[in-house]
């Protein structure tokens, strides 16, 4: 067997993602890929049994989009994480209309004397004892930087033509950008829950909610650093993130070279797998929340100076999306995933339980653990909201205990790294060749 075809075959999914190579993607497209690869017989699937949930949708408690995006797919992993008692298991049985006559196409494990249900279990009895006023915080945390962003643009928008390559133009851009990456980090935390107005306000970057929710939770969140992780392979081949057999002098320079350019473009990207989509798609990719990213440019335009025009408006409208994709890729990359020690796509798996490969790829990074700004704008605590995603990121730093307890039960190592760490050692892995075998 070929290390290619290792890299393949050694994998938490049986089946080679269905549509991953293609030129044209898009989360669109993932969810179709899905839906071939699920064997869910068009229904929703939870372990072995199958759903029919089409009259629940408008009775979800997390809103409709979760359930219609994910109608025909394998939505165990979403469901176990996201339900810490037994109240949704019983609601989900009313609905139970069969067995699945296929295998899954997952390997994840949910054994209940097992890590993960045994730590859901921890998790779920400690969540009655604390402190959830704390969660006012990300909400006063989070207004108060749209409204400081919304400010920051009424700024950039007062700079004349001429000024583009003065300071006077390029601090407030620069300003404006930085305070958008935050919001956009922010709404990170309300965009796991039961829907609500703040998770929108993610797409004044150009990127859109329903998108965020299969590339960053149903994928991303499921299924870390393997190909089924649209945010791993979302860099491709510009960054590698999964060790390959081609990464040569010549892919580590080109990948150095261009990676100020895919910075810049990140947000554009997103836009464009949903243009993508409208052209050449089968489902709906543009939605009404898809309109909140024209309110920058609105705002431009009705208090810029009296000789802005629409060419302008787009220019600065643009220039603070570019800033706003250079801050984001930095702090997205650098959340503690793609390091040398943590587990990727080809490495060998030990265990398939769904909560100690979570472990195995991600590190817990200090610095980003510092308080709930840093926590919300560096993706802090990230060992445990990867485990328990809907959980509020102010409440988290409280289950901290329960979780070293549980993993000294189980006697499991939580990596852990600095926030310099996290940054060279995205660099390491980008570059790392080598498949681990037979080392943990």
């Amino acid at each position: 067997m070929s290390s290619l075809e290792y890299l393949k075959n050694n994998s938490l999914m049986k089946k080679f993602p269905s549509f991953r190579n293609d030129f044209v993607n898009g989360c669109w497209k993932w969810i179709e890929g899905k839906k071939i690869d699920d064997n869910a017989a068009g229904l929703w699937r939870v372990h072995d049994k199958l759903y029919d949930l089409t009259d629940f949708i408008p009775k979800h408690p997390g809103g409709r989009a979760w359930l219609e995006i994910s109608k025909g797919t394998d939505i165990t992993e979403a469901f176990e994480c996201y339900h810490l008692s037994s109240r949704p298991r019983d609601v989900l049985e009313n609905y139970c209309v069969g067995v699945a006559t296929q295998e899954r196409n997952y390997r994840y494990t949910f054994d209940d004397n097992g890590f993960y249900r045994t730590l859901k279990r921890e998790i779920g009895q400690k969540m009655k004892s604390v402190d959830k006023s704390v969660e006012i915080k990300p909400k006063i945390i989070h207004d108060i930087t749209l409204v400081a962003f919304l400010m920051s643009v009424v700024f950039v928008s007062q700079v004349q033509p001429n000024d583009y390559i003065n300071a006077n133009y390029i601090a407030p851009v620069i300003i404006a950008g930085l305070l958008l990456e935050w919001l956009v980090s922010m709404s990170h935390n309300f965009l796991h829950k039961a829907d609500n107005w703040r998770m929108y306000t993610g797409n004044l970057s150009m990127a859109a909610t329903r998108d965020m929710r299969t590339f960053h939770i149903l994928s991303h969140h499921m299924y870390p650093n393997t190909y089924a992780d649209l945010e791993t392979t979302f860099f491709d081949p510009h960054f590698k993130w999964i060790p390959a057999e081609v990464k040569d002098l010549q892919y580590k320079i080109q990948s150095i070279a261009v990676h100020v350019n895919i910075h810049t473009l990140y947000f554009f990207n997103m836009l464009r797998m949903r243009i993508q989509g409208f052209f050449w798609g089968t489902a709906e990719t543009f939605y009404w929340d898809d309109l909140v990213m024209f309110i920058t440019p609105a705002l431009i335009y009705t208090t810029g100076t009296q000789s802005s025009d629409i060419i302008e408006v787009i220019f600065k409208w643009l220039h603070i999306i570019i800033a706003a994709s250079v801050f984001h890729v930095i702090g997205l990359i650098n959340r503690g995933h793609h390091t040398t020690t943590t587990i990727h796509q080809g490495d060998e798996i030990f265990t398939y339980d769904f909560g100690e490969y979570q472990m195995n790829a991600v590190c817990d990074r200090s610095g980003a653990n510092m308080n709930i700004f840093t926590i919300l704008t560096l993706y802090g605590e990230q060992v445990l909201h990867q485990l328990f995603p809907s959980i509020d990121a102010a409440v988290l730093p409280q289950l901290k205990e329960t979780l070293i307890a549980t993993c000294k039960q189980f006697d499991i190592e939580m990596k852990k790294c600095s926030l310099v760490g996290s940054v060279v050692g995205q660099y390491k892995q980008m570059f790392r060749d080598e498949l681990y075998i037979g080392k943990k």
